[in-house]
């Protein structure tokens, strides 16, 4: 203030640079800002790099007895590898089965697992079973979770799209689970800014996501009934869409009244553009066929006679 000249009368030796003061710091401080470099470069290969995040388990049980979602993600293509898992302990055995599976599916062997100080994924078994792999696990620093920030704001995405689409759709809490799956599939398959104009499908697989499957969610789904139906009763039930199987070629459809879900690949939709009427006869009318118009001498002089 007194080098400003803000204020007057305050003896001020400006020669030195003032001692630190501990008391400020005990009541000021705050988290220091993550350089870039320490977050950690982008990976140049698929399964280079793989984050993973547990959340905190759900206030509500998912309807197939869920309470966390783990995520996985690749680091080079963002994708997204969504569990629901009932305990915390599941953590690594669903780890080590994606894994397997993965590493499989793109013949590359994975070199860094990068998660928070969760007590999932430390356990001396779990190091162990790392080491044999020859996968180096990072993990980040104490309450410092932005070193893990590819995961967590890939959490953040998935759990906002889950919120909007139950609440668009108006399901039940317990049913979070099936909109988080849902989430998921359509991020893979949407552009991602980090990937500049390229979906995470494309990125991983090296071919581009077909869509023609898609439906409107919340749409009405009319699901063939399987098995055994008398020829008097309907063929179909009508429910709602609410997503697609993850494992299977198949949709997700919730049948309100028995609160069921069904998988079913045979389905028909009724989405909202399908409720508005369309014109069965052309707009425009072939010039070749129609009659010609007269000129205005002609009309007048035929008018007169």
């Amino acid at each position: 203030m007194a080098q400003d000249g803000v204020a007057v009368g305050i003896p001020t030796d400006l020669s030195t640079t003032p001692p630190v003061c501990q008391h400020c710091i005990l009541g000021k401080q705050t988290k220091q800002v993550v350089p870039k470099l320490q977050q950690g470069e982008r990976a140049q290969g698929i399964l280079d790099i793989i984050y993973s995040d547990l959340t905190s388990p759900e206030d509500m049980t998912s309807a197939g007895g869920a309470k966390y979602i783990l995520n996985f993600v690749d680091n080079m293509s963002r994708m997204t590898w969504t569990y629901l898992i009932k305990e915390k302990s599941q953590a690594e055995k669903v780890f080590v089965e994606w894994l397997a599976l993965v590493q499989n599916e793109t013949g590359r062997q994975a070199k860094c697992f990068r998660t928070d100080n969760g007590g999932e994924f430390t356990s001396k078994q779990f190091e162990s079973y790392l080491r044999q792999q020859g996968i180096q696990h990072q993990v980040t620093a104490p309450y410092t979770s932005v070193q893990n920030g590819c995961a967590e704001c890939t959490h953040r995405t998935i759990m906002d799209r889950a919120r909007s689409i139950r609440s668009d759709l108006n399901l039940p809490a317990n049913l979070w689970g099936e909109c988080v799956l849902t989430s998921t599939y359509m991020k893979n398959r949407t552009l991602s800014r980090s990937l500049k104009g390229c979906t995470p499908f494309e990125a991983y697989y090296g071919k581009k996501p077909d869509l023609t499957h898609l439906q409107e969610l919340g749409c009405r789904a009319f699901v063939l009934k399987q098995g055994v139906n008398p020829k008097i009763y309907c063929w179909s039930v009508e429910c709602i869409l609410i997503g697609y199987s993850p494992n299977l070629k198949a949709y997700q459809c919730y049948h309100c009244e028995s609160q069921r879900i069904h998988t079913s690949w045979d389905g028909c939709f009724i989405e909202s553009q399908d409720g508005m009427p369309t014109p069965t006869i052309p707009d425009e009318i072939d010039t070749d066929d129609a009659p010609e118009e007269e000129d205005e001498d002609n009309a007048a002089m035929r008018s007169k006679n």
